[in-house]
């Protein structure tokens, strides 16, 4: 019978030994004040991100019907989206940035 196979790099487990558990050596708000050179609040952009959001919707689209159709969801979450009762998942983020040239730069002016 075959051994299960290991998840762990070759070059992982020659550093470390099963009992051994990796500590980040920083804190997630230890990198708050830098993003690219840039001052940056993470709190203060999940504040401004549905604003941003619904206008970044109502600057290419027309209705919430288009909305609904370019994501492939319902009119009820497109409509959401647009008055700002719910935000996006990833996935639909992910995609308008993906399929939207002005996107990305749109969507993530420093809050």
């Amino acid at each position: 019978m075959k051994p299960a196979p290991s998840f762990r790099s070759s070059r992982l487990s020659s550093t470390l030994a099963e009992s051994d558990t990796v500590q980040p050596s920083v804190s997630p708000g230890s990198f708050a004040g830098l993003i690219a050179g840039r001052p940056c609040d993470p709190r203060a952009f999940q504040r401004v991100y549905p604003d941003r959001w619904r206008a970044f919707l109502r600057s290419h689209f027309r209705s919430s019907t288009e909305v609904a159709a370019f994501f492939s969801v319902d009119e009820k979450t497109a409509r959401q989206w647009l008055e700002g009762v719910t935000g996006p998942r990833g996935w639909a983020v992910s995609f308008a940035v993906m399929a939207v040239p002005t996107a990305a730069a749109f969507l993530a002016v420093a809050a």
